[in-house]
């Protein structure tokens, strides 16, 4: 079944003639600086000079991007304030972007289990610092 849709989630979920969600969260989450963005949102809004200073090594062209695609993916809402000079842009999760979490907890435990059994390190600091 093949969907007309301006999203390019959904259309790159039909990419084997047929739904693949699970293709679906890849995408969505695939970039290198997304599921840091995620974390960063996790507990507040935040504007994006507040994202920029905490994700210093994402320059702000990569930044916006990953944004971007996060917002056409709704996973997070642009919020824009026109009241305020300058206009004050900030970012937060949606709903579906908070459903998302728990997959997001769930993948870095297993990253975490994945890099002690392949490098004997016991130790392995956990990205995820809003964590359930």
């Amino acid at each position: 079944m093949e969907l007309e849709t301006e999203n390019t989630f959904i259309k790159h979920s039909q990419i084997h003639g047929e739904f693949c969600p699970l293709d679906t969260t890849i995408k969505i989450l695939s970039g290198r600086w997304k599921t840091i963005i995620l974390n960063r949102l996790m507990k507040e809004e935040l504007h994006f000079n507040e994202l920029a200073r905490r994700i210093p090594d994402c320059t702000r062209r990569m930044l916006a991007l990953q944004l971007h695609e996060l917002v056409e993916a709704q996973i997070i809402r642009k919020n824009i304030n026109f009241e305020l000079l300058p206009v004050q842009i900030s970012y937060e999760l949606t709903n579906l972007g908070k459903s998302l979490l728990p997959i997001v907890w769930t993948m870095n435990d297993w990253g975490i289990q994945y890099i002690k059994e392949v490098t004997g390190i016991p130790d392995v600091d956990p990205s995820c610092e809003g964590k359930k």
